[in-house]
């Protein structure tokens, strides 16, 4: 059961904050920092991530919005499973050798994604739009004209897929302690991711 919320628990996380920007989450089935192996510990990783997801707008949108492409950009990397545990070093009392590990890990990760976040540019942009009719923009040209094509869809599964690979390997490396307090301080980051996403919903409510 521990292993489930866990999974369970880092996939809403990111789900939530995709809901930021596009009609539809991409439920992104993510293992978890937390969880059992064995009783205690990360969990394993992606179980079938796939989903649609819909975007507002693309190149050249307006009003200082991020683009479709850097948004879930920033969704991913909030996501990445190597900067969670390097910024909770002190709590989970993380040696020097695990530090450097998983330094060296994480390096090897926006490596092998680099190529791929260029490709989600080009794919966004690249998407059919639909013209606002004149006067009912919010400052956008235009929206594509449907939701994300499975390309798309592809390529977030495979930066997701990347996360899982080196989020095993770093479990790995975690004593059960370690495991256990990890699990435990991604709830904590799960609450606040989803404080943060009604906040952002309450916001966008309020704009209409």
């Amino acid at each position: 059961m521990a292993a489930l919320r866990s999974r369970f628990g880092l996939s809403l996380a990111l789900a939530l904050s995709l809901q930021a920007f596009a009609p539809m989450a991409l439920p992104a089935q993510m293992g978890g920092i937390g969880g059992g192996v064995g009783g205690g510990g990360m969990g394993g990783g992606a179980g079938g991530r796939g989903g649609g997801m819909g975007a507002r707008g693309g190149r050249g949108m307006g009003g200082g919005m991020k683009s479709p492409a850097a948004m879930a950009r920033e969704r991913l990397e909030q996501a990445d499973p190597l900067e969670f545990l390097l910024d909770r070093k002190k709590p989970l009392e993380l040696t020097k050798p695990q530090q450097e590990s998983f330094k060296t890990l994480r390096k090897e990760m926006q490596r092998m994604q680099a190529p791929l976040f260029k490709d989600l540019e080009t794919l966004f942009g690249d998407m059919p739009r639909r013209e606002v009719p004149r006067g009912g923009g919010r400052g956008d040209s235009g929206t594509p004209s449907g939701g994300a094509p499975d390309t798309v869809r592809a390529v977030i599964g495979t930066l997701s897929d990347i996360q899982d690979s080196y989020r095993d390997r770093a479990r790995e490396q975690l004593t059960p302690i370690q495991r256990t307090r990890a699990d435990s301080l991604q709830q904590i980051m799960l609450a606040k991711a989803r404080e943060r996403f009604e906040k952002e919903r309450e916001q966008r409510r309020e704009r209409r």
